[in-house]
């Protein structure tokens, strides 16, 4: 790339003799006797030379619409988050009131979950309960490996009811409510 300054053009100005140098394809400089870069003049392939004021204020207009945009997507973002927070999940969520006492009612039906703190789907399970899981009878089986066979556990989490019924897998709160007949209050 060419980046030698020879002279393009010498002319009378505004100011007297000013003498315009070109910086190859890229642009060219005029300067006078008041001193260097009164303005500065870009070549383009479409619309030859273009004044530094020129170029300046489509800058200024390239960056407004960049900060219209960038603000827009900051208002949406913010409202897409308020109406998250407003609304969104409420239905999923139940008050830990309402799970402390369907916890207590599993556990007074003689209702066991065993299982281990390793199983991802056991993790699922004590998440859906919260703090309330503080209330089921729970049997860590790589602890007390004796009573999960007795109890013919082949797999984690399983449920097992004081009739001998068994939930294998990931069975989830409102499964639950359905199979013990324990209430599940809930908002709706």
């Amino acid at each position: 790339m060419e980046s030698a300054f020879y002279p393009a053009w010498v002319f009378d100005g505004l100011f007297g003799r000013e003498f315009l140098l070109g910086l190859g394809n890229s642009g060219a400089f005029s300067f006078n006797s008041f001193g260097f870069d009164i303005w500065t003049a870009f070549k383009s392939p479409s619309a030859g030379f273009r004044s530094s004021r020129e170029i300046r204020r489509e800058n200024e207009k390239m960056l407004l619409n960049k900060s219209k945009i960038i603000f827009s997507v900051l208002v949406v973002g913010a409202a897409a988050v308020l109406l998250f927070l407003l609304f969104g999940g409420q239905d999923e969520k139940l008050p830990a009131l309402a799970l402390d006492s369907f916890a207590r009612c599993l556990t007074e039906k003689n209702i066991v979950m065993y299982g281990a703190d390793w199983c991802p789907h056991c993790q699922n399970e004590k998440k859906a309960f919260g703090e309330a899981f503080q209330f089921i009878s729970y049997v860590e089986c790589p602890q007390d490996p004796k009573k999960c066979l007795d109890a013919g556990v082949n797999g984690y989490p399983t449920w097992i009811f004081s009739d001998g019924r068994k939930l294998e897998g990931e069975q989830g709160v409102e499964k639950l409510s359905r199979e013990s007949g324990c209430l599940l209050e809930t908002n709706n």
